[in-house]
This record gives C-alpha cells, sequence and structure tokens, in this order.
C-alpha cells in the first residue's frame, strides 16, 4: 500500500507519524507499526495463523498451520490444542500426544476423499473436543493399538462408511462421543479388547 501520513503545526513542513496497524482473527491479534518518512511503498504482511488455522503445541508454544507439520515436530505426552478453523487434512496420529480442539462447533476436521478424517497410529493417544467429517471410510480409525482416549467428539458424514472403526485396538475409552449418518454402521470393532464406551 502506498501512504503518506502526517500533520502540520505553524508551518509549512510536513511532521512524519507513525502509523499503528492491528491485525486480528477470533483470539489471534497482532500489533504493528511503521513510519512513513517519505512517499513509498510499505509492505505488511499477514501472517499464516491469521489466514489459516491454527494447531498451537503448548509444551513449546510453536504454532503450525497444519496438523502434520505440528505432529511431525512434536514429541510423546505434547499437548496440540487445535484452534477454531475447519482443517482440510486427513490426519495422521503417528505419536502418543494429545489433541484438544476449541470445541465441537469451531475445531474440525474434513476428511475429504481420503480413507480416513483421523488415523491413529500410536499407542496412548487422546483426542478431544473436535468434530470429524468427510472421509470415505472411517471418520477415526485405529489399528493394532492401546490407550486410545476420545472425549467429546462429533462425527458427522454421509460419505464415510463407518464413524469409528477399531481393528485390533485395546484398552481405549470413548466418552462423549456422537456419530451420526453414516453410510454403514456407527461403530464397527474388529477384535477389539477392553474397550469401555461412557455417554456415547
Amino acid at each position: 500500500m502506498l501512504i503518506r501520513s502526517g500533520y502540520y503545526s505553524s508551518s509549512s513542513t510536513l511532521t512524519d507519524n507513525n502509523i499503528t496497524i492491528n491485525l486480528a482473527y477470533g483470539v489471534r491479534a497482532k500489533s504493528t507499526w511503521i513510519e512513513f518518512d517519505e512517499d513509498t511503498t510499505k509492505s505488511v504482511t499477514v501472517p499464516d495463523e491469521f489466514r489459516y488455522g491454527v494447531v498451537k503445541n503448548t509444551n513449546t508454544s510453536t504454532l503450525y498451520t497444519s496438523f502434520s507439520s505440528a505432529i511431525s515436530a512434536a514429541n510423546t505426552n505434547n499437548v496440540l490444542n487445535v484452534w477454531a478453523w475447519t482443517y482440510n487434512e486427513n490426519v495422521v496420529v503417528n505419536k502418543g500426544i494429545t489433541l484438544i480442539g476449541n470445541s465441537t462447533a469451531t475445531a474440525i476436521i474434513n476428511g475429504g476423499n481420503g480413507d480416513y478424517s483421523i488415523e491413529v497410529k500410536s499407542d496412548g493417544v487422546t483426542i478431544k473436543n473436535l468434530t470429524l467429517n468427510g472421509a470415505s471410510d472411517s471418520l477415526l480409525y485405529a489399528g493394532n493399538y492401546d490407550n486410545l482416549n476420545v472425549e467429546n467428539v462429533v462425527m458427522t458424514s454421509s460419505s464415510s462408511n463407518y464413524g469409528i472403526y477399531f481393528d485390533k485396538t485395546s484398552d481405549t475409552t470413548i466418552t462423549s462421543v456422537t456419530v451420526n449418518d453414516t453410510d454403514r454402521k456407527s461403530v464397527y470393532i474388529t477384535d477389539g479388547d477392553t474397550i469401555t464406551f461412557k455417554n456415547s
């Protein structure tokens, strides 16, 4: 943008101003200032986290704009806070981490044409406060892993065969999970062991 800002105070000389720019989207906010001391073009770059969804590693305070980058950088037992957005990704969780959305109304993972919205490929995964939709096979799939905890998750997709598909999954707790409008079954379990459903 091309801007010149200033004022005249009992003089023919223009006194330059600083211009403060405030950027905000939801809980995201940033303030920056630019000094204009001549006719010139100044660039203002809007950070990616203001234009896309954000996944924040609460252990390192690092922001990521995709699940894949956030999970790749995470360590076991890290907590990833999923900010309000619709994330068009097929999320693969291959580490024992926690995913916590802002709320089921605003933190949404859309698996699109992929097999799964979330595929769990690790022991010790926790998933909370998310909505899952899209996907062709299952909204949430887990194979031969244990200690999976899913809480307060909404799953809705007429294009998906199953809401939850567990294949040899064990020692798992599902709490306050709602599955709607899947093509075949809400829950499909093969050779599962010690899977507990509460208020679901």
